[in-house]
């Protein structure tokens, strides 16, 4: 009978070691199973980050070049139309022909558009650029006649204010594009650390069952999680180095100061004083007035305004920025002498002194001017915007909208 029982006993013994042996087993399976879940949602996740953050850079190219591709056209348009000169008038109509990619470029941001609402506002805008290039036809039509009366008008009261419009709904789009990237990103900071938080658990429940076992999984998955971490900050990094490289003034469009002082130390180190160029430094003339009198609404839409008429009577080589509040800055081609800087800076004074329509509202502003030239009155960028500056004030102090030329002695 003992012998039965014994034999019983290590019946059971058997039985339960490879109950649990099978308990142990199917464990481990699970948990890895479990843990191989968990990597695979992080690659998923990897992908999924990358393929969105690059059509997130893509439609924020593709809005940009369509933003620079309509101001383009509409400067040119602007410029045939002051024009007097028959073959400059057929180059700038050549180049307006080259820039007709515009509706293509919406088009290819309305098929990579995976949210609904966004391509409605894209098919909208579509309809809206058609108007926009079939109104800018009427216009070409008329200057080929030589009714450029009838041309600037449409331009100026019809054209621009659609293109203004429709440049307004491209800078919409775009902020909105950045705060989808923004909210991507934390989405997806969100969901690798709820993948991460999971991996760690099951690592930890592995190290209860097996310690060995647990370990070298755990290595794994840590390791893992760290080569995404890695990315996910390169991608952080990348959006980060997107973002400095935003060199563009928000409400005009414009160069920013930074960049501005990029581009004339770039001049001065090119030309080593072998060649000279000339620098203006511009101050609205009663912009604080409307300013105050109109709100900041009225205020941002003359400094819009103001910006592309400087855009369409300069030429494609002169460089134009918005140092701050309603203070510009131009640097022209080199080897300009002081006759013809002086007769860009009379244009200049005439062509922003037309009344600007905003709306209900008639605003009269003036503009001073002051001008410096490299090597001159200055070897290095910031003398030479401060000896321009000290000229535009002068011209302020000498009864404004008018231009000075810097003297040693200011």
């Amino acid at each position: 009978m003992s012998r039965d029982l014994g034999r019983y006993e290590e019946l059971d013994s058997n039985v339960f070691i490879k109950s649990v042996l099978a308990a142990f087993i199917v464990l481990i399976v699970l948990v890895l199973t479990q843990i191989g879940y968990g990597v695979n949602q992080l690659d998923e996740l990897q992908q999924k980050t990358e393929e969105v953050t690059a059509r997130q850079f893509e439609k924020l190219r593709l809005l940009n070049d369509a933003e620079s591709a309509g101001v383009r056209r509409s400067a040119l348009l602007v410029r045939m139309s002051l024009s007097k000169d028959d073959l400059e008038r057929k180059n700038l109509y050549a180049e307006f022909q080259q820039s007709n990619n515009l509706l293509s470029l919406v088009r290819q941001l309305s098929q990579i558009e995976k949210d609904p609402n966004e391509r409605l506002l894209l098919d909208e805008q579509f309809k809206n650029l058609q108007k926009i290039i079939i109104a800018q036809s009427d216009v070409l039509n008329m200057l080929e006649v030589g009714n450029t009366e009838a041309a600037q008008s449409l331009l100026k009261n019809e054209v621009m204010d659609q293109q203004n419009s429709v440049r307004a709904a491209f800078v919409n789009l775009r902020e909105h594009q950045q705060k989808q990237v923004q909210e991507m990103l934390v989405k997806t900071q969100t969901e690798y650390n709820a993948t991460r938080n999971a991996i760690l658990w099951t690592g930890l429940f592995v190290v209860i069952a097996v310690v060995v076992i647990s370990f070298i999984v755990l290595r794994r998955a840590r390791r893992h999680v760290h080569n995404i971490e890695t990315k996910l900050i390169s991608l952080e990094a990348s959006r980060l180095r997107l973002h400095k490289k935003a060199t563009r003034d928000a409400l005009t469009g414009l160069a920013n100061k930074s960049q501005l002082n990029s581009y004339l130390q770039q001049k001065i180190l090119e030309h080593a004083k072998r060649k000279s160029f000339a620098v203006m430094y511009l101050d609205l003339d009663g912009f604080k007035k409307i300013n105050d009198e109109y709100g900041h609404a009225v205020g941002d839409r003359l400094l819009a305004l103001a910006s592309q008429r400087m855009q369409g009577m300069l030429r494609n080589y002169d460089f134009i920025a918005r140092v701050g509040g309603d203070e510009f800055a131009i640097i022209m081609q080199e080897n300009e002498d002081a006759e013809i800087a002086t007769l860009v800076a009379k244009k200049l004074i005439a062509f922003l002194g037309e009344p600007f329509s905003i709306g209900s509202v008639v605003c009269n502003i003036g503009v001073s001017v002051g001008l410096a030239f490299y090597p001159e009155h200055g070897v290095d960028g910031a003398q030479l915007l401060h000896n321009a500056d000290q000229a535009m004030y002068c011209a302020k102090r000498n009864g404004k909208n008018q231009y000075a030329i810097h003297k040693a002695t200011e």
